[in-house]
């Protein structure tokens, strides 16, 4: 890799920003001043309130400072260790946004979170699929009973189901991102991390605002999103809050021979109520829902591939033939593309990813409805917290992966969920202990469909050469997998902070976990290829009954042991040893072989060894937090499409990195972020699907990645006027753990730009934005399915561009 390669095409990609030249030259001045032009700056804020559990994000500031005059880069408050504490006295690697940072920096969700977080990528694969990636530790498998391996909060409460984890985000008070296993605290499935939403809770004086959002893509298409909130108190002791949003999003592709894919309507609406009924005690009541309607599904954009020696896609060059194995019998001659550069249906992608011919837009319909409850009371030296949650979600979806104007494969999944959680905890603190021990119940049952409808004309002869006719053939494959999976699982937790002196403290923690589950599985393929493949039925029945591998116990322990040094208020040191774990699943496959043995796989459990700092300068006008670790891997659960079998292996790996993370205001209403990230990793003996064996990379993992933003705010038209401009270089990376050559996505840089103003009374404001300025193409998941020779991709949006007007009270 070629660090300064890649430095400097971040760096130029920056450059293309408007008016980015002068912006750097004032920086570039304002940070050669002394230390005592920087004495106004902010300082952290004092000791958090009583109720440690639901502190606000309410940024540090100081009157007169260079904070008060319009900087947005400020010290939160943040709950990482289920108590409320100053992001820079806490030693994990965090990186975190208040709601009304997020509004300042026009970040609208976790997805442009990422775009400024080091070691971060989030990506909305489709609407029922979001991928979240964490130092390289992710789940790729687009099943949806499978639960992540970065853990998901809202409002305290666990999101078990990755298709609730796409839903938008709105009225916002904060957002904490943990890198690293965070499993003591945070429990089974907080791997590689985990990100918590915290919603803006009811207030004691009235609160509304409004947001109107309209734009559009490069290539037509336009959106418009709304968001909402209202608020303040109902009694003397009882206040509210009504937050709503809504999205209708056309997309940005173009279909030449039927409806577009990809548009969204999604309407949102969250009601708290919250009610002090005694000095020391309150109840908080949260009731959201979020519904999907009218929508057709996602878009893939494919190429023609074809398998290579080891089975692993590699795309057709534009005057070469594809060779495939014949589906339709095993003593069948191998079949060869009908066209030069082109599927075994006659279909070659055009040069632009958002110019589609697709003969099915898909669909999707969901709704999610969930109810919190959370009780603290103050005892005076111990509080206590129960948070009680339940979740439902039912959910249709549907998408043509195959990406052209015949019908070779069509996917849909439908599934009807529902979740209960309960955490209640106590903590504490002393002259020299800080500690909080709970118990934590979770309870999930799932039911869910998977059809496929795989067309086997081009197999026996029936396939049209493009564009002489399009529709596919009659020969169709139904395909079928309809399964249950139960869990139930409980853990107790303990960790605390033990001071040996007072700039010299140390962190044990342990939770042990046990999860039951049972999977029951059924699969049938209407033509028997189950029964030809396997020499049994074309039937599959896989559950307790039948198999005994189908009911599983899993039981493990999560452990932190950490040493923390404050030689003085601005500095913090930690070196620290964590364990997390990721409970066993099964794989739930589509298309045969169905091998049932194949389907049950291992816990993971991810060991860390990883030390920072945390470093505040100039009197608060610099901060500087690095970190490094080293991750051993046990059991990873790698996913792949083996021979378009879906699977999930377990694989032992290794990675080493580190982050660094700067803030700076060195002027007044001057921000500058920068970030880096770096990592090295092994996946070893990594199965291929010619039955060999080799050492991969970690998905979505590059060796280097760049952050960095700029924004400078000054006084203008009687209000304030704020210019800002941030980029973010990705290195080159693999989209899967079989490292197939047609899934290496090379390194892309993407600049965003950002103008906003605000009134003289600070009531409204009007930002432009262009997201994706320079208009990068590139890939954001990738899917072999090089068997059926073609190779299905999600392309990131184009440039897009739109306008905010806002209204608060």
């Amino acid at each position: 890799m070629d660090y300064s390669a890649a430095i400097g095409t971040f760096v130029s990609g920056m450059a293309k920003a408007r008016h980015l030249t002068l912006l750097l030259a004032v920086a570039g001045g304002a940070l050669t001043t002394s230390e005592a032009a920087a004495q106004t700056t902010a300082q952290p804020e004092s000791a958090p309130p009583a109720d440690q559990s639901a502190a606000p994000a309410a940024p540090v500031k100081k009157k007169g400072s260079v904070t008060d005059e319009g900087s947005v880069f400020r010290d939160i408050i943040v709950t990482a260790q289920k108590r409320s504490e100053n992001i820079q006295k806490v030693g994990i690697s965090i990186t975190a946004f208040s709601g009304s940072q997020m509004r300042q920096l026009g970040l609208r969700n976790a997805i442009d979170i990422a775009k400024v977080t080091p070691a971060v990528s989030i990506y909305q694969i489709h609407p029922s699929v979001t991928s979240i990636n964490i130092r390289g530790v992710s789940q790729n498998y687009f099943a949806d009973h499978l639960e992540a391996p970065i853990a998901v909060y809202q409002d305290d409460a666990y999101l078990g189901s990755t298709s609730s984890v796409g839903v938008r985000t709105y009225d916002v008070d904060r957002v904490e991102v943990l890198r690293g296993p965070q499993g003591t605290l945070f429990g089974r499935n907080a791997t590689g991390g985990l990100i918590h939403f915290v919603s803006k809770g009811p207030t004691d004086k009235f609160d509304a605002y409004e947001e109107v959002t309209a734009g559009g893509y490069e290539y037509g298409h336009g959106f418009i999103e709304t968001e909402g909130a209202v608020g303040g108190p109902l009694s003397d002791n009882v206040t509210a809050r009504l937050s709503f949003a809504t999205t209708n999003d056309q997309g940005p592709w173009h279909n030449s021979v039927g409806p577009a894919p990809g548009n969204n309507n999604e309407y949102d609406a969250r009601l708290q109520l919250r009610w002090e009924i005694d000095p020391a005690t309150r109840l908080d009541l949260n009731g959201s829902i979020s519904l999907n309607r009218n929508m057709r599904g996602a878009a893939y954009t494919t190429r023609a591939v074809q398998p290579d020696a080891h089975g692993l896609g590699t795309a057709l060059a534009p005057d070469e033939y594809g060779t495939y194995v014949n589906f339709a019998s095993p003593t069948f001659a191998p079949i060869q593309s009908p066209c030069e550069g082109c599927d075994l249906t006659g279909y070659r992608q055009g040069s632009n990813p958002f110019k589609l011919q697709e003969d099915d837009p898909g669909s999707f319909r969901r709704t999610i409805y969930s109810g919190t409850a959370k009780l603290t009371h103050d005892f005076g030296r111990i509080n206590f917290v129960s948070v009680s949650n339940y979740q439902h979600i039912s959910k249709s979806f549907s998408i043509d992966t195959d990406g052209g104007p015949s019908v070779l494969f069509d996917y849909g999944t439908q599934m009807k969920y529902r979740q209960f959680s309960e955490e209640a905890r106590v903590s504490g603190t002393s002259d020299k202990l800080k500690w909080v021990a709970g118990f934590f119940y979770l309870n999930m049952k799932g039911r869910y469909g998977v059809d496929g409808l795989f067309d086997l004309g081009p197999y026996i002869g029936l396939t049209c050469t493009a564009p002489a006719c399009y529709g596919g053939s009659p020969v169709t494959d139904s395909l079928r997998a309809s399964y249950e999976l139960n869990v139930k699982s409980w853990s107790g937790f303990a960790q605390g902070d033990y001071y040996l002196t007072p700039d010299f403290y140390v962190t044990g923690g342990l939770r042990y976990t046990d999860d039951q589950k049972t999977f029951d599985y059924r699969f049938h393929d209407s033509l028997g290829f189950q029964a030809v493949l396997t020499g049994g039925s074309p039937t599959v029945d896989y559950n307790p009954a039948t198999d005994p591998s189908a009911d599983r116990s899993f039981k493990n322990i999560s452990a932190k042991a950490q040493v923390n040094w404050t030689p003085s208020s601005n500095l913090l040191v930690y070196l620290g040893y964590s364990r997390a774990n990721k409970g066993g699943n099964w794989s739930a496959p589509i298309f045969p072989p169905v091998v049932t043995s194949a389907l049950p796989h291992k816990q993971e459990v991810l060991t860390s060894i990883e030390g920072g700092e945390k470093l505040r300068m100039l009197n608060g006008a610099l901060t500087l937090n690095s970190s490094v670790y080293y991750y051993y891997y046990k059991n990873y659960q790698a996913f792949a499409m083996q021979n378009l079998v879906q699977t999930i292996f377990n694989v032992n790996a290794r990675a080493y990195g580190g982050e660094v993370e700067l803030r700076a205001n060195p002027l007044l209403g001057l921000d500058l972020g920068l970030s880096t990230a770096f990592i090295h990793n092994t996946v070893y003996d990594t199965p291929l699907p010619d039955g060999t064996f080799a050492d991969r990379k970690l998905p979505n993992a590059p060796k280097i990645s760049l952050n960095g933003l700029l924004r400078y705010s000054f006084d203008a038209l009687g209000g304030k006027l704020a210019a800002q401009a941030n980029a973010q270089y990705f290195g080159a990376h693999y989209m899967t753990v079989l490292n197939e050559p047609t899934n290496h996505e090379n390194g892309y840089v993407t600049v965003d730009l950002r103008l906003e103003y605000t009134s003289p009374d600070a009531h409204w404001s009007a930002a432009g934005f262009v997201r994706n300025a320079n208009n990068a193409r590139y890939r954001i998941y990738g899917l072999d399915v090089s068997s059926l020779s073609y190779a299905a991709g999600v392309y990131a949006p184009p440039r897009t561009y739109g306008m905010t007007l806002g209204w608060k009270y």
